[in-house]
């Protein structure tokens, strides 16, 4: 599913003409991502490849199909990294600390130097290492904690071991980015555990994690303010 060629392309557009079809019309579809972290197009930024103008072509062509098909919302065209044109620069970060969020979005300046820069795995942001470009920045990925013992053997980007660390810990990171001014928005990662993924603000048959009003009071950055 993630090797790109002639199949893969046809078998891809066709799925996904049929997914704005059926999901145009819910309210609470914001906006479309129809490539996430360059899964199926590994070669869109490797510029001395020769089939790098290909992968680069589909993430293009698939934007300008949304837009066809739906011009009414905004497009993420490879979100996470690596991404090109769309009205959205989707970035993916599990850093799990305060001073590195603050350091990489807390002023505009400081989000239009971390888009140019690489990533610590080496990959852009954007595709060629431009800026925002007028395109609104969010966070669309983060956070990636494990309340153990739940976790278990499964996969998350930090653990906690109580209620209480865990609750401390999305707070401070959500505290962080409230006054992170350079980002238009962020989305924890996730709501629910799935599948090997237990890093939800609730359990996989959705019952929270923690008490609601204090995942608000914690969202909200008041966890801890008298």
């Amino acid at each position: 599913a993630f090797r790109h060629g002639d199949d893969t392309v046809a078998a891809l557009t066709q799925e996904w003409t049929a997914v704005i079809r059926r999901d145009r019309n819910h309210p609470s579809v914001i906006a479309w991502v129809p490539i996430n972290e360059s899964w199926g197009v590994p070669l869109a930024a490797r510029m001395e490849h020769r089939d790098h103008t290909r992968h680069r072509a589909t993430i293009e062509a698939l934007v300008s199909l949304t837009r066809a098909m739906d011009p009414t919302r905004l497009v993420s065209a490879n979100d996470g990294w690596e991404t090109i044109d769309g009205d959205l620069v989707g970035v993916h970060d599990y850093a799990n600390d305060v001073a590195a969020f603050t350091r990489r979005y807390e002023t505009a300046e400081a989000v239009d130097r971390t888009l140019r820069q690489r990533r610590p795995d080496g990959r852009r942001i954007t595709i060629d290492g431009s800026g925002a470009e007028g395109r609104a920045v969010i966070l669309s990925e983060f956070g990636g904690l494990t309340l153990a013992p739940d976790a278990g053997n499964l996969f998350g980007y930090g653990n906690t071991t109580s209620v209480e660390e865990f609750l401390d810990r999305y707070g401070e990171l959500c505290r962080a980015l409230a006054g992170c001014h350079g980002l238009a928005g962020w989305c924890w990662t996730q709501l629910t555990d799935t599948y090997q993924e237990a890093n939800g603000l609730l359990h996989a048959d959705r019952t929270p994690k923690a008490p609601i009003e204090q995942l608000r009071e914690a969202t909200l950055g008041m966890r801890g303010i008298a």
